[in-house]
């Protein structure tokens, strides 16, 4: 199982959590899976990357380990178009400034990527944002925060540079297929990583605005599926759909 393996791959995998090689940061199962995956790969052969946030504990990783700071530092604003039925009193739209930088660590032949700036740094102790943020707290964004962070460090960071990037759990990437799609050099694999519900749906305006952002070329769809496949509840209003069909679709989404 320790052979290297041929052609030698660069595999980049990038989580919310990734911190299962200390057990000071873990919040879940998935963490040390991670670590575990990411020792494998590097065990065959592969080079072996992982990004992930650095959730206000550089402080605490320098005390352990060998942190380099390095050469990377992005001034850059998220756009966040926000549902009105949600966000009541909030404006139609926020720019979250941020200046990310990057630091990493070298650990059983596997190079951890941590990004920190105003919104990652955020929430040390729990570093998921709790739910009764949303609509209240715009800490709510924190992973979302992440996704365009890593989008942007992949494409300055690696470059043109060839890679596998591995992402985990839908909810906590899905901007990143879209916005590397055109991305000849990286491959993109998704990963569902636990039981979070099927039907978890984010706001459709919200992503149209960031994956504009992030340059992707190719327009959003902004059709609701076929009334046949449409199913609503008392409890639904009129812009709220579920939907129950056997076939991929697209569909409003609502949050």
């Amino acid at each position: 199982m320790t052979e290297p393996t041929d052609p030698r791959l660069h595999i980049i995998e990038t989580y919310f959590e990734c911190c299962g090689f200390d057990h000071t940061f873990l919040q879940g199962g998935t963490s040390v899976y991670l670590w575990n995956l990411s020792r494998a790969f590097a065990a065959r052969g592969h080079r072996v990357s992982i990004v992930t946030p650095a959730h206000g504990r550089l402080d605490d990783l320098r005390e352990r380990y060998e942190v380099e700071d390095l050469p990377y530092e992005d001034v850059h604003t998220v756009p966040v178009v926000l549902d009105p039925q949600v966000w009541r009193g909030f404006p139609a739209e926020v720019s979250l400034e941020l200046r990310t930088t990057a630091h990493r660590i070298r650990l059983d032949g596997v190079d951890l990527y941590f990004l920190a700036d105003a919104y990652l740094d955020r929430l040390p102790e729990t570093f998921y944002p709790p739910y009764s943020a949303k609509g209240n707290d715009l800490v709510f964004f924190k992973p979302l925060v992440f996704q365009v962070d890593s989008v942007r460090f992949l494409r300055t960071w690696f470059g043109d540079e060839k890679a596998l990037v591995h992402a985990h759990e839908p909810y906590y990437h899905y901007l990143l297929p879209a916005a590397l799609r055109d991305d000849p050099s990286k491959l993109v694999v998704s990963n569902v990583q636990s039981n979070m519900p099927i039907t978890k749906k984010v706001y459709g305006p919200k992503v149209r605005r960031l994956l504009d952002e992030l340059g992707w070329t190719c327009p959003c769809p902004r059709r609701t599926p076929p009334t046949r496949f449409r199913r609503r509840s008392a409890s639904t209003s009129s812009s709220r759909i579920c939907t129950t069909t056997t076939r991929p679709t697209t569909w409003r989404s609502t949050n």
